[in-house]
């Protein structure tokens, strides 16, 4: 029994952290892929992120999220998809985002 717990605790784990990224960018396409990277709104989504101070968990906080003149880095991993997202689209003009 506590082998199948410490095994489902291991899962959650694995699941809250798969999202976490190195580096980012705001796109001006929906299309993934083949999108053109918005260098305005990923600059300006980075900017964001780095001031963010939403609570304790990793991706609520970026202090080493920086603006390389392409992407928004965090050599830490601090960059989560869903608010890097989020950023990009409701904050800074972008249509979509990109993540390693």
């Amino acid at each position: 029994m506590q082998l199948s717990q410490i095994a489902f605790l291991a899962t959650l784990v694995v699941g809250v952290m798969a999202d976490m990224h190195h580096v980012a960018a705001c796109t001006g396409t929906d299309y993934v892929w083949g999108s053109d990277i918005n260098s305005e709104a990923t600059s300006c989504a980075c900017w964001n992120y780095q001031r963010r101070n939403t609570g304790n968990n990793w991706w609520d906080k970026c202090p080493d999220c920086a603006y390389d003149g392409t992407y928004c880095n965090s050599k830490f991993k601090h960059i989560g998809g869903d608010e890097f997202y989020y950023y990009c689209t409701q904050k800074c003009g972008a249509k979509n985002s990109i993540a390693d």
